[in-house]
C-alpha cells in the first residue's frame, strides 16, 4: 500500500501570503513617513549620497 503524500502547495501560498503582508505593511509605513515627514525626504535622500561618496 502506498503512502499519502502531503501536499505541500498550501505551506508555499502561505509564505508568499506572509512575505507579501509584511511588504504591504513595510510599504504602508514607508507611504506615512514620506506623507507625515516629507519635508526630510530631501536631506535624507542628500545625506545618504554623501555618505554613498
Amino acid at each position: 500500500m502506498a503512502l499519502a503524500r502531503k501536499d505541500d502547495h498550501s505551506a508555499v501560498f502561505g509564505n508568499r501570503a506572509f512575505v507579501a503582508s509584511v511588504l504591504w505593511i513595510l510599504a504602508l509605513l514607508g507611504a506615512y513617513f514620506v506623507l507625515a515627514d516629507w519635508h526630510t525626504v530631501p536631506s535624507l535622500i542628500a545625506s545618504t549620497l554623501a555618505a554613498i561618496r
